[in-house]
């Protein structure tokens, strides 16, 4: 259909996508940034990303070991999060 899962449409999506790799600290992957977002919550004690190599698995598990992203980041992310995406969700999320 050309969309996402929410109902935004893939281009745009992916110009959100970029926008986020400005938020996200220079020198953390797109993708560990991700899991160390949803690590940094209390309520969530354990994540299960998928994986096809053992490399893939070695970087997944070693985003626990790395520093909560700061508060600032997590901020920047939810203000980029109420501006320019809940606008664009099909349906509650």
């Amino acid at each position: 259909m050309g969309e996402t899962f929410a109902g935004i449409e893939f281009e745009k999506a992916i110009g959100l996508v970029e926008k986020v790799r400005e938020i996200v600290p220079e020198g953390i992957l797109l993708a560990d940034a991700a899991l160390r977002w949803c690590l940094d919550h209390p309520a969530v004690t354990v994540i299960i990303p998928g994986a096809k190599r053992a490399a893939q698995v070695k970087q997944n598990t070693a985003v626990s070991e790395r520093e909560p992203l700061s508060d600032s980041v997590h901020q920047s992310l939810k203000d980029f999060y109420q501006a320019e995406v809940s606008v664009l969700i099909r349906g509650p999320y």
